[in-house]
């Protein structure tokens, strides 16, 4: 038969675990978030009309050695 402190041992086990896991999935959220937002500045940054004039700039620019 299981005694009530073997009981408590294992539930305390399994929050651990689980408390764990929570930690882990929101590290792995905050890194993806991250990703997104910096993709997001970059990806505003080049689709920016200003950006655009620029490199028009720089392209139709004569260049010599």
């Amino acid at each position: 038969m299981i005694d009530l402190s073997t009981i408590r041992d294992l539930v305390a086990i399994f929050g651990v675990i689980a408390g764990f896991s929570y930690y882990v999935i929101t590290v792995r959220n905050q890194n993806l978030s991250k990703k997104t937002q910096d993709f997001m500045r970059i990806y505003e940054h080049f689709s920016s009309k200003q950006t655009f004039s620029d490199s028009w700039v720089q392209i139709d620019s004569q260049w010599e050695d």
